[in-house]
């Protein structure tokens, strides 16, 4: 007998209530357009019906719980009823926004064809076509109650003639170093028999291991300055328990993108100009038809430092702040960063002994270390209490590049042009 083939889209953090605004200029008065995340998870339906695909796997953050929406609510149980008509079905496992189980389906009947999995245990539910049961997908939902906890030894799988989807909301250690939502590591999902790791929690599009496939789809739609480049879902197709294709899919018409430009070898605001803009085109060319959130990082080290003064930089934000239209694609700009270095040479200053060089040594001493560094010299000041609960949230590379810049100050402020 021929094992059937069966084809399934796995995404997960939909945020479907999540609202995004941008400023269209093309609108009267400059009106903000709400751009809701409403259509690319309709998109992401009316793929399923295109692509004629078996059931779709949700891992995690469908919608947020902290903005309540029935209308949201609403549009999800008539989209998942609309997929039943095509012999659609549907799986989904909590994650940390997710309301429970329970919760969610208070207000509605659960449809024929939507299973959601417990946050207490794991469960099966067996995918039959053509009378036979070609896959058990395994699921486990987020648990407030135990957010740490490794869900990778709840899976197990005892029939290893049937291909096995585990669905997981976790963070994986080798992807995200804060581990805070149910740390696993690829090596704990290589070790089960699941032939297909369906993660969620994880924003970044990713096939982190091709046996088993452990794969990260990523956020349907990008959420923040964090979740850069394209956003979509992966659509699987499976023969018996080999995979025969796999692909991303973008379908986000929102982008968030980070623009580093390099100053070395520009020597005026001009030059600097001509290169934003080619690099704008290009992005442009690349993401047609999008909404682009766009953070420009100058970064280098050259002649032009010296004339990037916050005065020049603000300058620079407002003109492309008031140019966001471009082609048939709409860009906001959202910030100029500016983490430029004076054009001077560290190991020729370092011999010098003056204050210049031996600022230089202090912050080459403390580098490595420039969060505990930064909290030392700062618990003195009056308004340290005030600020205390919120350094907790401030992530280690953000207190590097504070302490980077404020090197820089120090060169500006007190070296004078020559350094």
């Amino acid at each position: 007998m021929k094992e059937p083939k069966f084809k399934f889209i796995h995404c997960s953090d939909i945020h479907l209530n999540d609202l995004y605004y941008m400023n269209d200029i093309n609108q009267e008065n400059d009106s903000k357009n709400k751009i809701k995340s409403f259509k690319t998870f309709d998109k992401l339906i009316s793929d399923a019906i295109a692509f004629d695909v078996d059931f779709i796997l949700i891992s995690g953050d469908l919608i947020n719980k902290n903005i309540y929406s029935l209308k949201a609510k609403k549009h999800i149980i008539e989209k998942f009823d609309h997929l039943k008509q095509f012999n659609i079905n549907v799986y989904i496992i909590g994650g940390q926004i997710d309301e429970s189980k329970e919760v969610f389906w208070k207000e509605f009947n659960i449809p024929e064809n939507v299973n959601y999995f417990s946050n207490s245990r794991t469960q099966v539910f067996p995918f039959i076509k053509k009378d036979k049961v070609v896959a058990n997908i395994f699921g486990i939902s987020f648990n407030d109650s135990n957010p740490k906890e490794n869900l990778s030894y709840m899976f197990t799988n005892k029939s290893n003639e049937t291909f096995s989807i585990g669905m997981m909301y976790a963070n994986i250690m080798e992807i995200n170093e804060n581990f805070k939502i149910n740390p696993v590591s690829i090596d704990d999902l290589k070790n089960n028999t699941i032939n297909y790791w369906a993660i969620g929690s994880e924003h970044t599009n990713n096939i982190l291991n091709a046996d088993p496939y452990i794969v990260s789809s990523g956020s349907l739609s990008a959420h923040s300055l964090d979740d850069l480049g394209e956003k979509g879902y992966y659509l699987v197709e499976v023969k018996g328990k080999r995979i025969l294709n796999i692909d991303f899919h973008p379908i986000s018409n929102i982008i968030y993108e980070n623009l580093d430009i390099h100053i070395n070898k520009l020597k005026n605001i001009e030059e600097l100009k001509k290169v934003i803009d080619s690099n704008i085109n290009n992005l442009i060319n690349k993401y047609q038809n999008k909404y682009i959130f766009l953070n420009i990082i100058l970064k280098g080290k050259g002649y032009l430092h010296k004339h990037l003064n916050e005065q020049n930089v603000e300058k620079l934000f407002f003109e492309y702040k008031n140019l966001t239209k471009y082609s048939n694609s709409i860009i906001n700009l959202i910030n100029i960063e500016n983490e430029t270095f004076p054009d001077l040479d560290f190991e020729m200053r370092k011999k010098t002994d003056d204050f210049i060089s031996r600022t230089i040594k202090i912050y080459e001493n403390n580098k490595q270390n420039s969060k505990n560094y930064i909290l030392k010299n700062i618990q003195n000041e009056n308004s340290y209490k005030k600020i205390e609960k919120y350094l907790n949230y401030i992530k280690d590379d953000e207190f590097d590049k504070i302490y980077e810049k404020s090197l820089i100050k120090a060169f500006d402020y007190l070296g004078g042009e020559e350094y």
